[in-house]
């Protein structure tokens, strides 16, 4: 049998489940015993569980994030190679994973399962098994696996998150990419009343905002609302007499002052954070980045504040947040040893300028 062949063929079959393929798939591509021993003995084959193979690939140009979500997704597809066709689904986390949803904050340590077969729930092997009735409406096919749907996978990994905070980043996300209804999402919830966590999934749900668009927004919307600051009006676009101004992330229209996200300079600072399951996105840090922009159509200042990750510190006090009386007189601290840009979170008694 042609070898060119033979890789192609096993090729295309893992092509379509993350890179991975089992013992049985490369056997019947026409590897042998042998052959697949001397692949994984050499390194050019890893074991990602038993019976359950990938070519071995250099990761290290991907961003840590990125290496968590494709190193879960393997994962995924190795355990529904490894079980019986039709008798699980992939939920929670594993589920909005495939959905292509951000999964930050969520333990991603076990591939999460719901048994549709009445089999008993627990942990083996390093897999979740969930117990639960799906519907057909629950059901979906991604990359030829049986998932629970969007809007279960959002309140189940909700009812399972370690945070408030980290609902709120899976529900905006849902909400902004699949155009989730407010009736979907409440079936959801009536059907998860009684679930441990179900509280949290509820909050989260009401408190979600299909305007949020980035994990880092989300993030800011549960910074602004835990410490008691007012509520910004997100997205607002700003016009002149000649058009179109700009657009920015939150806008505080009571205290003429915007707030930006800046996503960029996260990737850049990436490599100062480990790789770790919960995803190496750092709390913000702030700087006061630009003032002086006055649109003449609505005749005021507006100050503006630009977002960046931290690369000293997380706050660990109220008194590093700034106060609601800083927000409203736009003052921030704006240098120092201590806290410069790229900083953590200072109070607002410095007042020296850029």
């Amino acid at each position: 049998m042609d070898a060119w062949w033979v890789n192609a063929r096993l090729e295309l079959i893992a092509g379509n489940q993350a890179g991975v393929f089992s013992r049985r798939q490369a056997l019947a591509s026409g590897f042998s015993a042998d052959q697949i021993v001397r692949h994984l003995r050499d390194g050019r084959w890893k074991t990602i569980r038993r019976g359950q193979y990938a070519e071995n690939v250099d990761l290290a140009a991907m961003e840590p994030w990125d290496r968590v979500r494709w190193d879960h997704r393997q994962q995924v597809h190795a355990v529904m190679n490894s079980l019986r066709s039709g008798s699980i689904a992939v939920s929670h986390q594993s589920a909005l994973m495939l959905h292509g949803l951000p999964i930050w904050g969520l333990e991603l340590s076990r591939v999460h399962v719901t048994r549709l077969d009445g089999g008993s729930g627990g942990i083996v092997v390093g897999v979740q098994h969930h117990l639960g009735k799906l519907t057909e409406d629950e059901l979906a096919v991604v990359d030829g696996r049986l998932v629970t749907s969007v809007p279960r996978a959002v309140v189940e990994s909700a009812c399972t998150a370690s945070s408030f905070e980290v609902a709120v980043v899976s529900a905006d996300a849902a909400l902004r990419e699949y155009r989730l209804s407010d009736e979907a999402l409440a079936r959801q919830l009536e059907q998860a009343q009684f679930w441990p966590g179900s509280t949290t999934a509820r909050a989260a749900v009401r408190f979600g905002s299909r305007l949020s668009e980035s994990v880092g927004e989300s993030r800011l919307r549960v910074l602004l609302h835990d410490h008691g600051l007012p509520e910004p009006v997100p997205q607002v676009e700003f016009h002149d007499r000649d058009g179109f101004v700009g657009r920015v992330d939150f806008h505080f229209p009571a205290y003429d002052v915007v707030l930006e996200f800046d996503g960029t300079s996260q990737r850049r600072s990436a490599k100062r954070w480990p790789a770790r399951i919960r995803l190496p996105d750092p709390q913000p840090s702030v700087r006061r980045e630009t003032v002086a922009r006055r649109s003449s159509s609505r005749g005021y200042l507006l100050d503006t504040w630009v977002l960046r990750p931290c690369t000293s510190r997380e706050p660990t006090t109220r008194r590093d947040i700034p106060s609601r009386r800083a927000v409203s007189r736009g003052r921030s601290c704006l240098g120092g040893r201590a806290c410069g840009p790229g900083r953590s979170w200072r109070t607002s008694r410095c007042r020296r300028r850029p």
